[in-house]
């Protein structure tokens, strides 16, 4: 008789365009914080059994980039899925399963006997692929009924105006505005320190 395997409860660390954006790749300040936060999140949190990650920019020519070098360090602790590169020939547009999708991001854990449930997302451009344009982006994970954080203290952008913190204050109140129009304040935390992070175990916050 065939059983249908029972699939584990997990986190998501979705990872939007962390490294990659020349637009912020001078801000060294920013990204030393950004990556420094990302370390203590990974390598400092003993609460994470469960965690699966997904990134968009590892280097495909293995240079030494700081998302490549976490990739070596932690491949063996967490489940880590690279989506595929829209230049590569995929269908961006399949209907039934368009990769870069929630769905497709599913399916892909699902084969690795996990369901996803909590959702923590970070990355660069907070109001826009962050927060919304994306299929994957914090607002769809929480129109679909998932808890979702987005970690503000490891996150940047580059479509807003201002110097220094001035930038980061419009921001931040962008995002704010873009939040309570949609409706899901229900569904997603804004959280700046790791330790504010909210872990769910069983679908309960431990």
């Amino acid at each position: 008789m065939y059983t249908i395997k029972k699939l584990k409860t997990c986190t998501l660390l979705n990872l939007i365009d962390f490294e990659s954006n020349s637009l912020l790749s001078g801000d060294r300040a920013l990204n030393d914080l950004r990556f420094s936060k990302l370390k203590q999140l990974l390598f400092e949190t003993p609460k994470f059994d469960d965690l699966c990650i997904v990134t968009e920019n590892l280097d495909e020519y293995g240079y030494n980039t700081r998302m490549n070098e976490l990739f070596t360090e932690v491949n063996n602790r967490y489940y880590w899925l690279e989506l595929p590169n829209f230049n590569e020939g995929y269908d961006r547009f399949n209907k039934e399963n368009p990769f870069n999708s929630i769905k497709f991001i599913k399916k892909e854990f699902v084969k690795l006997g996990q369901e996803i449930k909590n959702v923590i997302v970070a990355g660069q451009n907070l109001p826009g692929c962050v927060f919304k344009t994306l299929d994957h982006s914090a607002l769809r994970w929480a129109e679909q009924g998932h808890h979702v954080q987005i970690v503000l203290s490891m996150c940047g952008d580059y479509e807003v105006s201002g110097v220094g913190p001035e930038k980061y204050m419009n921001s931040f109140a962008n995002l704010y505005k873009q939040i309570k129009k949609s409706g899901q304040w229900a569904n997603i935390d804004l959280v700046s320190e790791i330790k504010d992070i909210k872990f769910f175990k069983n679908g309960e916050v431990i």
